[in-house]
Formats: structure tokens, sequence, C-alpha cells
């Protein structure tokens, strides 16, 4: 004979499904936005930089002995720049850069607003009528990095959650289901020839129509039995 299954076990095994699920969903949604909110600062980012230096770099080159040689700005003090620029000319010919600014990371065509390579986020202006064009570089790996750390954050709360989860569900399943034990325990307590209804206080709706059905049911065989 096949074993019932326990209506405890479904309830706490579908509720902590279903609210992980939609857990699941909310993280989701989160990372995507917090994606975009991202983006939208970096590339902010990069265009402030560009906006910032292009006005320098202009009187940086005008101000040179000779504007035509190459310029490489030196840092203060030794860094990691996630951020590098090329000044170029409207030929492309490069007369200013950031000191560990790869050229080859940097598009050939001189481009205006944002563009993106497998690598490298830019952003273009250009200046004096065109004739100088600045350009900003940020490595791509820097904002999946940060994706990667939000990301952490965002699931190592799910993995404690379910667990919890599953514990409050089944705990409050239990406590919602004793007056459905307490009625079953009466009538397995009850005696052959004890055919009293069946009282138990707090019985759920669905189940106390089932309840009232038992208590006609004993209510006709008790009056059988007296006839």
């Amino acid at each position: 004979m096949r074993t019932p299954h326990s209506l405890q076990r479904t309830l706490a095994v579908g509720l902590t499904a279903g609210v992980s699920l939609l857990w699941v969903g909310a993280v989701l949604t989160a990372f995507a936005v917090a994606q975009s909110k991202l983006n939208t600062l970096f590339d902010s980012a990069l265009e402030e930089m560009a906006q910032r230096l292009m006005p320098l770099a202009v009187v940086e080159i005008i101000n040179a002995e000779d504007p035509e040689q190459l310029q490489n700005i030196m840092p203060f003090e030794a860094h990691d720049e996630q951020l590098v620029y090329l000044v170029r000319d409207a030929t492309g010919k490069i007369l200013l850069q950031s000191h560990n600014a790869d050229p080859t990371v940097f598009t050939k065509q001189l481009l205006k607003g944002f563009s993106s390579s497998a690598t490298h986020r830019f952003y273009g202006a250009t200046a004096v009528q065109d004739t100088l064009h600045i350009e900003v570089a940020e490595p791509l790996g820097q904002r999946r990095e940060a994706m990667r750390k939000i990301a952490a954050s965002l699931v190592w709360p799910s993995i404690l959650l379910i667990p919890l989860c599953l514990i409050g569900t089944w705990g409050f399943v239990r406590y919602s289901m004793r007056p459905i034990l307490a009625y079953c325990h009466e009538i397995a307590a009850r005696g052959s020839g004890d055919l009293k209804p069946v009282t138990v206080p707090g019985l759920p709706a669905e189940v106390h129509i089932i309840a009232e059905s038992v208590n006609d049911l004993l209510d006709r065989l008790r009056r059988s039995l007296e006839l």
C-alpha cells in the first residue's frame, strides 16, 4: 500500500520553493538595476574626466616648445591608473598621453561620445574646431569586478535565507496544523461505542466541512443503531 504523503512537508517545501523563486527573481532584478546604475555612473565619470582634461590638454599642447612632439604626462607618484587618455590631432597623430596609456588599446578612428571594444570603454570629445581629439579609456575589467562584488553581496544572503525560510515555514505550518492533528487524535482515541460528535475548536474552514460530515455520519449511525 502506498504511504500517504505528508501535508506538512508538502506545504513547507512548496512555500519555501515559492519564496526562494521570488527571492531569486528579486536578486536578478536588483542585479540588473545595479548593473545599469553602475554603468551609468562609470560612463558619467568617463565623460567628466574627458571634459575636465580637454582644456588642460589644449593649454599644454599650445604652450609646448614643439606642439608636434609627443608629450607624456608623468604622475606625481607611482600608481595604477584605471583611466588613461590620448590627445590626437585631426590626422590621428598622438600629441599627449597619460603616463601608462597603451595606444594599441585605442581605436584608430577619432570617435565622439561613448564606444566600446572587447576590453575597454571609451569616451571621445573634440576641441579647437575639431583639430584636437581626446579619448579616455577605462578597462571593462574594473566594471566586471565591481559587478562580481555586487553579485556576491546579493547571493550570500540568499544562501542563508533558504534554510532559514525552510525552518520558519516548517514551524509555521506545524503550528497552523495543530487543530487538525488534535482532531485526528480525538478520532483515534474514540472507542467503538462512542458515537458522540467530535468537537475540536479552531479547525480551519476547509477541514470544518469534513468534521461536520463526520459528525453527521456518526449521528446517522447512532440513530440507526438505536432503531
